[in-house]
């Protein structure tokens, strides 16, 4: 048998009880209507009065009416009529004293009570304005009002549609868009102005101003519906039908006008252009409703589609005026909101933080003709009217928005100073999207204050923590700690001594330069506000003496360092993490002045956070963490996404004493090549510079090479991504780029580098290496680079030909053995090396002789090695194929074989071939391990890398200690683990010279120097060994002739 359905006036009423069911408990988000409706209390106590006196169905359905009703008026504190009302139509068709939406009597439903009046844009809204509250009205859900519209009718107040009822369903409405309305309907069409006026149901999080204020909001079960939902001012601001779309004149506010019909006025020349010609405006009134929870997003795109409904998305813009319009020096206040797709904050909280938000919102809806077409309000753009001393919101290099000062205007671009960090990071902007040669994609013009960041100092109470620099901290490069407000200065003026703090960077002030008395240089104040508070930095206690801690009266007493005022809107503090990462509550920190007490950093591994360690692993962009490490020099790296190949290259060679102790004393000053342009104009080298400043400051656990990076990105665009790369090739280009940017050669001579005549093996090589550093002169070719020696001899003729080169890394081939138990020792790789191949068909080597291409043999054998010797052993092998009929390169397994690597004696004197020095002795090649870098991984590109690497902390002499570095995890360890299947470069420096004065070149300056050859003088004529010279004829033919 079929189940009774309950009667409507029962569903009626259990819909109108839904929200205060607690059968739903906290659920109600999925349970109850989105939206809901403001009905008169007493409409709604008649309704419950009539609905109680209805017939039931059974007594059953009477008895949960009853109980529901009951509840129903507790809820909504109403209170019983002293008689319900009677119908106005029934189900048969008596017509009503109402007229229907078309005009005549319309069939109606029985049991109706009379048609409720419903808040329209005219009427209601005007009500509510002059004060009601929730003693008035009742919010319903959406369905029991839909459902009183169907059965009961709604009459309608409107201006335009009076005297209405609607028994109709209602259309689909715009979702943000509660209510619009416009001054003008007679010349508009109004096809968006609903007449029942709904709301948002909400939770309490967009009602900051519960418990204590409830006029603005009524309670609907565990959640609140708004009174007032937000009402916007808008003009229509757009090019009229007889004004050119393609002219470039100039267009100026028109906010100065007070009519509100639709019409056209000329407008007077903007203050920021030349043309003199004026335009013709037509401009529209009107104001819409939004809820406080609709997203910026939702809400500038309804209204664009609203207010110019034929308009196309990129033609629209909406102008609002922000509290900050003191930021720059010109305009009228409006800055345009710029929307992105991330835009989800509520427009509520929007309002509150950017606009006026006592009164309704005012905003300007710009329209242009179409995409090419010029907006009215160009010169009232940003870009435009920017000036030297505006305060602007402007991105960094690396995509993060900063609070920043205009220091330069070009016409090129704009040179910006971000607030809080010292000059060297200054930036040059675009004046548009387009990007220069040098240009990344984060650069873009500056966009107005606090559009991408959010004025925190507002949201600062008691209590709220900051960062702070450290008073005895450096302007160039300061160092952050974590303060507690706990104070503030009694109004905006500078009431208070500000001292005991860190030296700040002085501004010149933007009073003009012929002013009589210019202002002198003075530190920076965002908006020229001078708010003040107090911070207390327990970081800087240990700075004080405990005789001034002794002194102190009261908790608020002034104390430099450790309690000092500082001004708000100044450089000497910054929003929390903004330059430190670790949560204020975990303090590793050490000053300048504090003795530390605790034990050193200890090995973490994997991303842990661990206040008693003193490490916190971290992936940020900018983290560093300071704290004392676990010896000096042994700090982890950030992992900056995918950029454990770069750690571990940067742990091999910050543990190089040559190159270390050529950075960190400046050394490389002198040497400064910027106008080289094979080189990054000095970027790598600064970067590298300060990044081992870092690393040995001894003030850190943790360093980020985030700017080491962004300069190798620029000197090799390769490595400007996010992607994993091989270690080995990152090493070669960080090399090279430290050797052209430290070259000493200014103006490189064009030299010739092939060698004619016959001349023996020692004096070749010599040539060859006076050739070289005419061009090459730096501390990476004195102590990285070697020279080998390549024989080639072809299979038909036996005619061979030897050549010099000059390499920085030698890559060994790896045998790949089947067993796994076995080892291979790493001089079974350098015979494998210098083992005789011969070239396959795609390398094949054109014989001078034969006059054709032939499969030679060639031979490597190593002339020289450099002081500091890097060895890649092959783990990636590669095959070329034919696949449909094309030629291609595929990347073989990677080879595990365990390499047998000496550490602390490696023996390279027989496979050099240098010649020893006068006396006849050869020179010895010993050398030590440095460093491993370590693959975990099927192929270089891919994977993860670690290092193993010897330190020996400031003496260079000591055999030091090894430790293993995984991204920002550091741990002792020993060497033998470095030997392993996955050891992929391998840094070793030399034991000890000869002659250390002459210790350059591998040796190839000791022995120059002892076969009376002057390195940097090359004889004019090149002299053969049996003493003749090459004579070069008129017709460019050479013969040989004895030497006069």
């Amino acid at each position: 048998m079929q189940e009774q359905a309950l009667s409507p006036i029962l569903q009626a009423a259990m819909l109108l009880n839904k929200p205060f069911d607690p059968r739903y408990g906290d659920s109600t988000d999925n349970n109850i209507s989105e939206y809901a409706y403001l009905l008169p209390r007493s409409y709604m106590e008649n309704w419950i009065t009539w609905a109680r006196c209805q017939k039931t169905q059974n007594d059953q359905e009477r008895e949960e009416m009853s109980n529901i009703l009951d509840g129903i008026w507790k809820a909504y504190n109403c209170k019983p009529a002293s008689s319900p009302l009677s119908p106005t139509t029934n189900r048969n068709g008596n017509k009503s004293n109402q007229k229907t939406r078309n005009g005549s009597g319309s069939k109606s439903k029985s049991f109706s009570p009379s048609p409720v009046t419903c808040m329209s844009i005219c009427d209601g809204y005007n009500v509510l304005k002059k004060g009601l509250t929730s003693r008035d009205v009742i919010a319903v859900p959406e369905p029991f009002y839909d459902f009183v519209r169907s059965m009961h009718g709604v009459q309608c107040l409107s201006n335009c549609k009076s005297g209405y009822i609607s028994f109709q369903p209602q259309l689909d409405r715009n979702e943000t868009i509660l209510q619009q309305y416009e001054e003008n309907p007679e010349t508009f069409k109004n096809e968006f102005s609903p007449c029942e006026f709904r709301r948002r149901i909400l939770g309490p999080e967009y009602f900051p101003e519960l418990p204590t204020q409830t006029e603005n909001c009524i309670k609907l079960g565990k959640k609140y519906v708004e009174i007032y939902p937000i009402c916007f001012k808008y003009k229509l601001l757009k090019m009229s039908s007889s004004s050119s779309a393609d002219d470039s004149s100039s267009l100026s506010s028109y906010h100065s006008s007070k009519s509100s019909k639709v019409g056209t006025r000329k407008t007077r020349v903007s203050p920021y252009s030349d043309a003199l010609e004026t335009k013709e405006l037509s401009y529209q009134s009107g104001k819409v409703w939004t809820s406080r929870a609709s997203t910026i997003q939702s809400f500038v795109s309804s209204v664009c589609k609203i207010v110019s409904p034929r308009s196309a998305s990129f033609c629209v813009r909406l102008w609002f005026k922000y509290k900050h319009a003191n930021a720059t020096k010109r305009g009228d206040g409006y800055e345009i909101l710029h929307v992105t797709s991330d835009s989800t904050m509520s427009i509520f909280d929007w309002c509150r933080e950017q606009l006026y938000f006592d009164e309704d919102v005012e905003c300007i809806v710009e329209v242009r003709g179409n995409v090419t077409g010029i907006w009215p309000r160009a010169d009232f753009e940003l870009v435009n009217r920017i000036s030297v001393g505006d305060f602007v919101d402007a991105r960094d290099s690396t995509g993060k928005w900063y609070e920043s000062f205009v220091r330069e205007v070009t016409p090129d671009g704009v040179k910006v100073h971000f607030i809080g960090w010292s000059s060297r990071w200054d930036l040059t902007l675009p004046l548009d999207h387009s990007k220069g040669p040098n240009a990344t994609k984060f650069l873009e013009p500056p966009q107005p204050l606090w559009t991408q960041t959010t004025n925190w100092r507002t949201r600062v109470d008691i209590g709220s923590t900051v960062e702070v620099r450290e008073a005895s901290s450096s302007i160039r490069k300061p160092k952050w700690l974590f303060g507690k407000i706990i104070a503030f200065g009694e109004d905006d003026s500078l009431s208070y001594p500000i001292h005991g703090g860190a030296d700040l960077e002085l501004f010149e002030s933007d009073a003009p330069q012929n002013a009589p008395n210019p202002p002198k240089k003075s530190p920076l104040l965002l908006l020229k506000r001078k708010d003040q508070v107090l911070l207390q930095v327990e970081e800087e206690k240990y700075n004080v003496s405990p005789s001034a801690l002794a002194l102190a009266t009261s908790e608020k007493s002034v104390i430099p360092p450790f309690r000092r005022w500082v001004n708000l809107y100044g450089e000497e503090i910054c929003k929390p993490h903004t330059h430190r990462k670790r949560a204020p509550g975990v303090n590793s920190s050490e000053s300048k002045a504090v003795k530390p007490s605790k034990n050193p950093a200890m090995l973490q591994y994997g991303h842990v956070n661990d206040a008693s360690s003193g490490v916190i692993a971290t992936s940020s962009n900018r983290g560093f963490v300071r704290g004392v490490p676990v010896a000096p020099g042994c700090v982890g790296l950030t992992n900056l996404g995918n950029t454990c190949y770069l750690n571990t290259i940067l742990q091999c060679l910050i543990h190089c004493p040559i190159l270390i102790r050529y950075f960190i004393r400046n050394e490389f000053l002198a040497d400064l090549n910027k106008e080289n342009p094979l080189g990054s104009q000095g970027r790598v080298a600064h970067a590298f510079a300060e990044f081992s400043a870092d690393v040995w400051s001894n003030d850190y656990t943790t360093v980020s090479p985030k700017l080491l990076k962004h300069a190798i990105g620029l000197f090799a665009p390769q490595f400007f991504n996010s992607h994993q790369h091989d270690a080995q090739e990152l090493c070669a280009v960080l090399l090279d780029g430290l050797h052209e940017d430290c070259n000493k050669i200014k103006q490189k001579p064009y030299v010739d580098m092939e060698i004619n005549g016959q001349h023996s093996e020692a004096r070749r090589a010599i040539i060859t290496w006076q050739k070289h550093i005419k061009r090459h002169d730096s501390i990476i070719v004195d102590h990285f680079q070697g020279m080998h020696k390549s024989h080639l001899t072809c299979v038909e003729c036996s005619y061979s030909s030897t050549k010099f080169d000059v390499y920085s890394c030698i890559s060994l081939p790896v045998p790949n053995v089947t067993s796994n138990s076995r080892r291979i020792p790493l001089k079974s790789c350098f015979d494998e090396f210098i083992s005789s191949e011969q070239l396959d068909t795609d390398n094949a080597w054109f014989c001078p002789k034969c006059k054709e291409h032939v499969r030679a043999k060639k031979r490597i054998n190593l002339w020289t090695t450099p002081d500091i010797l890097i060895l890649h052993l092959k783990r990636f092998g590669s095959h070329t194929g034919a696949s449909n009929g094309r030629k291609q390169t595929r990347i073989g397994s990677k080879i595990t074989s365990v390499v047998d690597f000496p550490i602390e004696k490696l023996n390279l004197t027989d496979y050099v071939l240098l010649p020893g020095a006068a006396d006849g002795e050869k020179r010895e090649n010993r050398y030590r391990l440095m460093g491993v870098a370590e693959h975990q991984g099927s192929t270089a590109n891919s994977g993860h890398y670690t290092a193993t690497v010897r330190s020996r902390g400031k003496d260079p002499n000591s055999t030091g200690s090894w430790y293993r570095f995984n991204d920002g995890s550091v741990g002792a360890t020993v060497a033998d683990a470095a030997i392993t299947g996955g050891a992929y470069v391998l840094f070793y420096e030399r034991m000890g010279a000869t002659n250390p004065k002459l210790n350059r070149w591998g040796g190839m300056e000791e022995y120059m120097h002892s076969v009376g050859v002057d390195p940097y003088i090359e004889e004019k004529d090149e002299v053969d060994d049996d003493g003749f010279t090459q004579v070069t004829k008129k017709n460019g033919k050479k013969r040989h002739g004895p030497r006069r």
